[in-house]
């Protein structure tokens, strides 16, 4: 700044506006969010119908690329990761050519972007049964759905976070090293942690439809 100023060109401190571009979504733009998840749910619902042990990691990465491209979703935050077994707790494992063995958990993440917009999105599969890995899951998702719960103008954003790490811990389960929650479309709130101090709001549209 100081050396644009230097060669006699006027600065503005822009910040306020960027504060309220990327605060929180208007209307059309929600349009565009909605469909972006839209898109990765019928993704995830290939995977679901085509996942089968010893399938390779780039394969399953396929299928999901393959319904995001065929729905004009051709361009990515970054590769589409799938990550079964032991390298399921790396929050940013690479895809791989291993093969995926039976009863394992697979993380499925993607980053599907779409008029510029984002929609950063992860789901847990199991592969054929596995009791233990599917307890998990459920545990894990009975947490989040106690938390989301409390998803209403006015509550503080780190409640959201609190609650299921409190749950899981009741039921045994460690902490876990990760965000319990973050927006899609590109806009940095809320980000459900405990180290936020807002609170949620109500979007800018008329739905009742929170962020």
């Amino acid at each position: 700044m100081d050396i644009l100023r230097s060669k006699g060109v006027e600065t503005v401190d822009a910040t306020h506006i960027l504060t309220e571009v990327f605060d929180k979504p208007y209307e059309d733009e929600l349009v565009i969010i909605k469909w972006i998840f839209k898109v990765a749910s019928r993704a995830l619902e290939a995977v679901y119908e085509g996942l089968k042990p010893g399938m390779r990691e780039y394969e399953v990465a396929a299928i999901i690329d393959k319904v995001l491209d065929e729905n004009g979703i051709v361009d990515r935050w970054f590769s589409t990761i799938v990550a079964p077994g032991s390298r399921s707790a790396s929050p940013h494992a690479k895809t791989s050519s291993r093969k995926i063995g039976y009863g394992n958990p697979v993380i499925i993440d993607m980053g599907p972007v779409w008029m510029g917009y984002d929609g950063c999105i992860a789901h847990t599969f199991i592969v054929g049964q596995n009791q233990y890995w599917e307890d998990i899951v459920e545990k894990v998702s009975h947490a989040l759905s106690l938390g989301l719960e409390e998803a209403k103008p006015g509550t503080p954003v780190r409640v959201l976070d609190e609650i299921p790490r409190k749950e899981l811990r009741k039921r045994g389960l460690p902490d876990y090293p990760h965000l319990s929650g973050h927006p899609i479309g590109g806009f940095y709130k809320p980000v459900i942690a405990d180290f936020v101090n807002y609170k949620l709001e109500q979007t800018r549209i008329q739905h009742g439809v929170y962020v």
